[in-house]
């Protein structure tokens, strides 16, 4: 789900906390709870942007990651550096790519993954961007599913 917000983000699953998008800075930024999702997550992204797109990694775009392992947060960043790169930015960030949209967002559980699970991509916030607010965030959801999943077994008994 892609809102018209100034970032965006996507929904939360067991491994990915955060995905999201700039606008003004043509970027991708996905932020996820381990290590192993985010490179899963690094490796898919350049596959799609080289495949359905046609964009050569380092020249028109560029996919980094850095990790915060105390805060067990993991992030990408993808920077879309020419022409072609931020026209292939805006198919993605404006439902007209919605394959490569899907296969962004889902990227992270690879193919043995649940789906439905995976976030939608959302704008980012920038006035609300910090990682501990997003390890708190995540762990809120979870609590929140919890609470949400127990309330709904009590009334249906």
């Amino acid at each position: 789900m892609i809102r018209s917000d100034n970032r965006e983000e996507i929904s939360h699953s067991s491994q990915a906390i955060d995905l999201t998008y700039d606008s003004e800075n043509t970027t991708l930024e996905g932020w996820y709870a381990d290590e192993l999702s985010a490179h899963r997550a690094k490796k898919i992204w350049r596959e799609i942007l080289s495949s359905y797109f046609l964009l050569e990694n380092t020249v028109d775009f560029v996919v980094s990651t850095q990790g915060y392992p105390s805060e067990g947060i993991y992030g990408i960043l993808c920077e879309f550096k020419s022409a072609c790169g931020r026209y292939a930015f805006w198919r993605i960030t404006n439902n007209q790519a919605p394959e490569a949209q899907y296969l962004i967002e889902s990227a992270h559980l690879g193919d043995i993954g649940d789906y439905s699970s995976a976030p939608d991509l959302r704008k980012l916030d920038p006035l609300s961007f910090d990682v501990t607010s997003k390890q708190l965030s995540f762990q809120q959801s979870w609590k929140d599913d919890i609470i949400r999943i127990i309330k709904g077994l009590v009334q249906k008994n």
